[in-house]
């Protein structure tokens, strides 16, 4: 059975049987997927009557009965029966805790609920009566959270990750004010006139577009099984679809059943035909704002691993559509990010040149469900997308699709327009989508950049007049509107920049909720304060950098972490903790590979433009007393940092440091800026002379030992510290020491501390003796505070 349909085709019994074949081979015989699919109405659920046993925990009953005791007097005037049947579930909750029979305290509770007033011992049993149920409460409440802890913390620790971002959770939707049963009907007549929907099917497409397609599968040669299992073994587990599939069933089925799923496809890719399983789709509605919903398709899953499995061919496409659209930056190996920060750099090349700039960020209104199926069929056929793929998706697209919002299913409807979030393809369908609206604003020369990434269209210029730049902005802005508005689209108005907001706030908010959280575990807290705080907090850092000051409190949370934020050293904390890294080591690789990403790909012939803004820059930021506050872009920050670092790289390809000189080869493939462990300026460690050819160390990391002391009452240590960093360990020992060895990192410095310790020697300046054998130690650097005790 499936919902609405009069007729079932072949190609959706074969799919049913595949399923049932399928399900058994796994020892499902009964409910398997892919059967039916049917939406059943059920009544409105009522309320309890407010008579029947109160479902609150035993504290809670206890606690009324309490409040009661000291507001009995209020009885006297206003005698009601339902504390007498509240009253009657105290034998559920009375526990054997004191002296008084639980008879005997029921019948004065009865003369509590009319107005007479608690003796000594009954006021004391009912006090006793509540304690227990608190401490009962709390001892079952940390048993079970210590439970849900321990099983979080396995695999992925989805569920600690979720705790720390919950709160930040939209929850904002429409429709809150009307009725319950009103909200279904109320949200399909919303979508529906964006889908320009109907109840009834859809007529099919131009039949150019079928014919072509089915020429392009038998060019196709036939899935394989070992194809088929690679792609399966690399699905992560995902919501299903409306047939029942889902990603983590896959993983199970047997080779019989995958040969079977794949002679499936290769019908559908020859016939056309789709069955009804790939033609349902629901569509869940999460939280957005006040006014409209973020609408997620779950198409069938088994669609989803066919589409994956005939990407390669979007691919392909893809590789030589960028050039007829140079504009799309929404392709393998790009990022957001890098879109962002080689905006932000081109706009630091105007600065510096003293030139006019002008940004037009433009969003698109309710972009993928605007799309017109006629329209991506049209650009399709034009610009040679692969006719397989977008036929099948087209009909995907126009299948039914049932809205879930709040639990509750609309009726279905099938949409004219709109791509579907979820599908495989529609990235890469959008793209077909917005052509011929920028491909006007290119040729019109307008614009001196236009950058987009799916919906989100930046269109840039630059001059060297301000009136004029501000001109040509208003005239591609008019441009593109028009041209949007002959396709169906419409630019959002409202909202025309997306701004990273107060990320360091979120990020001190969720530190605080995982110090609540109480994870025991050293290295999973390191985990939820990498993946959870730390990227939060620092996301989008390329853009300016992170300062001292902020960067401080990073550092610090990083310590609490740890739960060494006490000893008053972060570097000192670091050095120990070797397999947890500095932050101040991931800001500088992560700005640092950005940079260099961007700059490998930045063209040839503007390749003087950056080499003279470079040296403007870092004129700029030398004469001021405070560089941080002259940052104002990705490159600037950049040499903020390496002004930190004391290295002189007023030239953009010849940088030099402690009297060396390095070549920065930008454009050779494979370079790469090696940072290690202790960078700062009050560091001073050599530049690794093994380091390849096209790139540079800025500080190394020099394996040494440290001398662990056993249980012994005469053994004292010292920590030689100079401006934070763990220089030596002095040991100084008494009769009959015995040593163990650890590695750690040595950073060593130029401001006075030397290696002096030879082999199978004494330390120079120890008093008492050391044990050195074969051990570096440093000797002449200051010890700050005494020796303590082993």
């Amino acid at each position: 059975m499936w919902e609405g349909s009069q007729h079932i085709s072949d190609i959706t019994s074969v799919f049913a049987s595949w399923s049932r074949d399928a399900a058994a081979s796994c020892g499902v015989f009964d409910n398997f997927p892919g059967s039916s699919f049917v939406i059943q109405a059920k009544p409105l659920v009522t309320p309890s009557a407010p008579h029947r046993l109160w479902k609150g925990h035993a504290e809670s009953f206890w606690d009324r009965i309490v409040a009661w005791s000291k507001n009995f007097r209020a009885f006297r005037n206003n005698p009601s029966k339902q504390p007498e049947a509240f009253l009657a579930q105290a034998d559920t909750h009375w526990a054997d805790v004191g002296n008084l029979p639980f008879n005997q305290w029921q019948a004065q509770a009865l003369d509590v609920l009319n107005g007479c007033e608690p003796d000594a011992a009954w006021v004391e049993a009912t006090s006793r009566q509540q304690r227990h149920a608190r401490k009962l409460h709390l001892s079952n409440q940390s048993a079970d959270y210590q439970s849900w802890l321990q099983s979080s913390m396995k695999a992925g620790m989805r569920p600690l990750f979720r705790a720390l971002s919950n709160p930040e959770a939209k929850v904002e939707r429409p429709f809150l004010d009307c009725p319950l049963e009103f909200r279904p009907f109320l949200r399909l007549e919303f979508w529906s006139k964006l889908w320009k929907a109907q109840p009834s099917p859809l007529p099919e497409l131009d039949s150019q577009l079928q014919q072509v397609a089915r020429e392009h599968a038998a060019q196709l040669p036939p899935l394989s099984l070992e194809q088929i299992k690679q792609r399966i073994r690399k699905l992560s587990n995902k919501a299903g679809g409306a047939d029942g599939w889902s990603y983590a069933q896959f993983k199970v089925l047997p080779d019989e059943a995958l040969e079977a799923l794949l002679k499936i496809f290769h019908r559908i890719e020859c016939d056309g035909i789709l069955p009804e399983h790939w033609l349902t789709t629901l569509i869940t509605m999460l939280p957005k704002n006040l006014l409209v919903e973020r609408p997620i398709a779950l198409c069938s899953s088994s669609y989803r691993l066919w589409a994956k499995l005939r990407f390669s061919e979007v691919d392909r496409w893809l590789a030589s559509f960028i050039h007829k659209a140079p504009w799309e930056h929404a392709v393998p190996g790009q990022s957001t990010l890098d879109v962002s920060i080689r905006r932000l750099l081109q706009a630091e090349l105007a600065r510096a040149r003293k030139l006019s700039r002008i940004v037009l960020f433009i969003d698109i209104q309710t972009f993928y469900e605007s799309v017109s199926h006629e329209l991506v069929a049209q650009q399709a056929l034009l610009h040679n997308f692969p006719p397989l793929c977008a036929d099948t998706a087209l009909k995907v697209y126009r299948g039914a699709r049932y809205i879930i919002s709040d639990s509750v299913v609309s009726p279905r409807c099938f949409g004219a327009s709109g791509l579907m979030a979820g599908c495989p393809y529609a990235p890469a369908i959008a793209k077909l989508a917005l052509f011929p609206s920028l491909s006007s604003l290119h040729k019109s020369k307008l614009a001196d950049n236009i950058t987009a990434w799916l919906d989100d269209v930046s269109v840039d210029t630059e001059g060297a007049q301000a009136e004029k730049t501000a001109h040509r902005a208003v005239q591609s802005y008019h441009l593109l509107k028009h041209a949007l508005q002959q396709d169906g689209l419409h630019m959002s108005i409202a909202k025309t920049i997306t701004v990273a907001k107060a990320r360091q706030a979120k990020g001190q908010a969720r530190a605080g909720r995982m110090r609540s959280l109480k994870v025991p575990s050293l290295s999973h807290k390191w985990r939820l304060y990498k993946g959870g705080i730390f990227a939060s907090a620092a996301w989008g850092h390329q853009a300016q950098g992170i300062s001292p000051k902020r960067l401080k409190w990073l550092r610090g949370c990083a310590a609490q972490q740890l739960q060494r934020h006490k000893l008053g050293s972060l570097d000192l904390l670091f050095d120990l903790h070797s397999k947890f890294e500095d932050p101040l080591i991931t800001i500088l690789t992560q700005h640092f590979a950005t940079v260099a990403k961007v700059f490998l790909r930045w063209p040839e012939t503007l390749w003087g433009q950056l080499k003279t803004s470079w040296s403007s820059t870092w004129s700029r930021l030398q004469a001021s007393p405070h560089p941080w506050k002259c940052v104002s872009g990705p490159m600037a920050a950049a040499q903020a940092y390496l002004m930190q670092l004391e290295i002189d790289a007023h030239s953009f390809e010849l940088w030099s440091w402690d009297g060396e000189d390095f070549a920065c080869t930008w454009k050779e493939p494979g370079f790469k800026v090696l940072i290690g462990p202790a960078t700062g300026p009050e560091h001073g460690v050599k530049p690794n002379t093994s380091a390849p050819q096209s790139g540079f160390k800025l500080c190394g990391k020099v394996q040494c030992f440290i001398i662990k002391m056993g249980a012994l009452n005469n053994a004292r240590y010292a920590i030689a510290m100079l401006l934070g960093r763990t220089y030596s360990l002095n040991v100084i020992t008494g009769p009959g020491a015995t040593a163990t060895h650890l590695n750690i990192g040595l950073s060593s410095s130029k401001n006075g501390l030397r290696t002096v310790c030879g082999s199978e020697g004494l330390c120079p300046r120890s008093g008492r003796g050391s044990i050195v054998r074969s051990l570096p130690c440093i000797c002449n650097a200051k010890v700050y505070g005494k020796p303590t005790a082993s």
